[in-house]
């Protein structure tokens, strides 16, 4: 082989054919762009350092190039002197900026909530704490009187002593003029260092705020759809938009998906109707549980809008699964079959966190195999249960039904602590559903039951079989949930318990963060 490196590489790159879907992707501006632009990146970078090796290397081949590159003896740098900086604007830190002086300055981002940035720092194994401790150090209150050092008031008095330190530095780099930037839009705000500033430097102000400059869109593919978009959208110019228009449009048939107008949030007018659903309900236990605590989120987390599941959820899972393989394995054939999977949860065991919540597996899969030992009678796993109730049809998978003397037995298996007591689990609504489900499927209900696996030993708590008013009480709350679940409307109902895993808060027009946002 004979070719140059250039020639082979281009062959090769040539012969791999992902050059124009890699380039695409690039520029789709979504969450893998990033990366097909790093690959293309990499490639012309590569093209490069054969360049320099030709030049190098007159009478060099193909082959004695990737024989030194494979070896490491390439020299990446190339034969013109580009690793030399020319003059330009250095974009640095506060803290990279000491030291040095420039004649302008350009403090950018003074925005509320960034800088000054008080999120207090170090609040997991709490150094800050260690290092106040060792030296001895304490803290005078308002009051005069002396504070302990882990005070959050003191605790972002100090954080505020730093970012003021740091505001300093950075205005004390300039020897003549400092620019001082800031944005002011419907979710951001300049911050009190910007007020400083513009008050010190007698910036002129209008009804006691500084006058906002309108500022061209972002120099990225992202700003520029915004911009379309807005200029798309104005009715002033009728030109400009059509343009605009056209534009985004080119860009949407060519497979730029921000540019697509099904993408944009509230693009699709309003989807819901006055007209309530006609159709039939369908609930699981679980669904129905929800429904009845908030309808507001058992509507969101039906339709997918939960973020996805945590590592206590996962663990969760592969207990099910084990009980599910062995309804009633022993504590060794559980302790086998969980060290069989455990890999399933990623738990990094070089950690303290990992072995933590290693330990934390086997405990529960103990307490599984002790109550598995409980109920020595016929078992039925996973199995599914569906039935007309009320008009509504309950469809859901039981974990165990237990044959107990007086019937069956619903018994949920819950992997956590807390949550449950022989208070509140009479009246959940999960194991009523189930019950009901069950006397509509013709069976003989014996009761339900919660097993708390998370604890140091397992626990159980009943709920009585359901029979007479109890019964007709709990159809009520049927009827109760399926009006609901017709909407159109889906009222928020909050209360302890419905809102203390709630991922919705933010949007939420019970709560008071929410209601700024749907309001």
């Amino acid at each position: 082989m004979g070719e140059r490196p250039q020639e082979r590489l281009w062959a090769l790159w040539e012969a791999c054919g992902v050059g124009e879907d890699w380039r695409s992707r690039a520029i789709r501006s979504d969450e893998a762009s990033a990366w097909f632009d790093d690959q293309l990146d990499a490639v012309v970078a590569l093209m490069r350092v054969a360049d320099v090796w030709e030049q190098r290397n007159p009478a060099g081949s193909a082959v004695q190039f990737a024989s030194e590159l494979l070896s490491g003896s390439v020299p990446i740098d190339t034969i013109s002197r580009v690793g030399v900086r020319p003059g330009g604007v250095e974009v640095l830190t506060p803290a990279q900026a000491m030291g040095r002086r420039w004649q302008v300055v350009v403090l950018a981002g003074l925005q509320d909530g960034a800088w000054p940035n008080m999120r207090l720092r170090d609040r997991i194994l709490r150094a800050d704490l260690l290092a106040d401790v060792g030296a001895g150090r304490t803290v005078i209150g308002d009051d005069g009187r002396e504070e302990l050092i882990d005070s959050t008031r003191a605790a972002r008095r100090a954080v505020l002593d730093d970012e003021y330190r740091l505001f300093v530095a950075a205005l004390t780099r300039s020897s003549l003029f400092v620019h001082a930037g800031a944005v002011r839009s419907e979710d951001a705000a300049p911050s009190a260092f910007f007020d400083l500033v513009a008050r010190l430097a007698g910036t002129p102000r209008e009804n006691g705020v500084v006058p906002i400059d309108t500022v061209d869109a972002p120099l990225s593919l992202p700003g520029h759809i915004a911009d379309l978009r807005a200029r798309a959208a104005s009715p002033d110019d009728p030109v400009d938009a059509e343009l605009a228009a056209t534009l985004l449009a080119l860009m949407a048939r060519e497979g730029i998906a921000s540019a697509q107008p099904e993408r944009w949030l509230g693009a699709g007018g309003t989807p819901t109707t006055d007209e309530e659903f006609q159709g039939e309900v369908r609930l699981s236990p679980s669904q129905f549980e929800r429904a009845l605590a908030c309808p507001l989120y058992w509507f969101l987390s039906t339709i997918g809008a939960d973020g996805p599941s945590n590592a206590a959820a996962s663990l969760g899972t592969l207990v099910h699964a084990l009980a599910e393989e062995n309804p009633h394995g022993s504590a060794q054939e559980l302790t086998e079959a969980l060290e069989a999977r455990i890999e399933e949860l990623g738990y990094n065991l070089d950690t303290w966190a990992g072995r933590h919540s290693q330990r934390r597996a086997h405990a529960i899969v103990d307490n599984l195999a002790s109550y598995i030992v409980g109920v020595p009678g016929r078992v039925e796993v996973e199995q599914m249960v569906e039935a007309q109730v009320e008009g509504v049809t309950i469809r859901g998978r039981m974990d165990r039904m237990e044959h107990v003397d007086e019937g069956v037995r619903v018994t949920d298996l819950k992997t956590g602590k807390s949550g449950y007591s022989a208070k509140t689990v009479p009246d959940n609504p999960q194991l009523a559903a189930y019950q009901m489900a069950l006397l509509a499927s013709g069976q003989k209900v014996a009761g339900a039951r919660i097993a708390l696996l998370g604890d140091k030993k397992p626990k159980t708590f009943d709920q009585k079989p359901l029979e007479g008013e109890e019964l007709h009480k709990w159809y009520e709350e049927v009827r109760k949930v399926a009006d609901a679940a017709r909407g159109p409307y889906f009222q928020a109902t909050p209360s302890e318990e419905a809102c203390r895993y709630c991922s919705f808060d933010r949007l939420c027009p019970a709560r008071e963060r929410g209601r700024k946002v749907v309001e």
